[in-house]
């Protein structure tokens, strides 16, 4: 309980992950519940439905019933924020004539994500498979970090970006491709102090057992 300062202003919510398959990093939570911390377990959202058309609505989408209906057959014991994210991520991009298609867990939907940034978003496999391990593997880098990271490759740099429409004077990733990757993963992705970006923990993990 050392991270939490003597002198605090009350109603602090502090977040921990409470997960039998990660027991190195459940140790924070373990820690809270030894405390005279109030704790509340996180589990399936009541309203599931609710919650996710609200999520749509801050994208000014919707979805049909038979839609909802199929959502809530592939999210059954699954009905968690995390869960509910990166479905709304899948559902926004979907016409009302469309079907849902979605992973019945948690674990398969991140993975699943992941992959149609490739195969239906075109973007680049290679660059996605660099960027998202630099951050997955560290504890968060900057921006100027990550960019860095990216441009002192230049092997990489002419594989992502070749010099076939256009000539690379710089030498350096266009930022359309960095732009596109931080608008697709922005909701994944959380601004530690001194601006680092971090991935959440579960999404960390996914990304680890994916790539590495």
């Amino acid at each position: 309980m050392s991270f939490i300062p003597e002198n605090c202003k009350g109603k602090i919510i502090i977040s921990a992950l409470d997960d039998k398959r990660y027991p190195q990093e459940s140790l924070a939570c373990f820690e809270l519940r030894k405390s005279s911390i109030l704790y509340f377990e996180v589990k399936e959202i009541s309203d599931f439905n609710k919650f996710v058309l609200k999520i749509l609505k801050s994208f000014n989408r919707t979805i049909q019933e038979d839609q909802m209906r199929k959502l809530l057959f592939f999210s059954e014991g699954n009905r968690t924020p995390f869960y509910a994210v990166i479905a709304c991520e899948e559902l926004k991009r979907l016409s009302s004539k469309d079907t849902v298609m979605l992973a019945n867990s948690q674990d398969y939907i991140a993975q699943e994500f992941i992959e149609n940034l490739s195969t239906l978003y075109h973007h680049d496999k290679f660059f996605l498979q660099k960027v998202l391990l630099y951050l997955a593997i560290t504890d968060g880098l900057s921006e100027n970090e990550l960019l860095t990271l990216i441009n002192i490759n230049k092997e990489f740099i002419d594989k992502v970006a070749p010099e076939i429409f256009h000539k690379n004077l710089s030498h350096e990733l266009p930022l359309i491709h960095y732009s596109r990757f931080m608008s697709a993963m922005k909701p994944f992705l959380r601004i530690a102090k001194k601006m680092i970006l971090k991935f959440m923990f579960l999404l960390t993990e996914n990304l680890k057992m994916q790539f590495l």
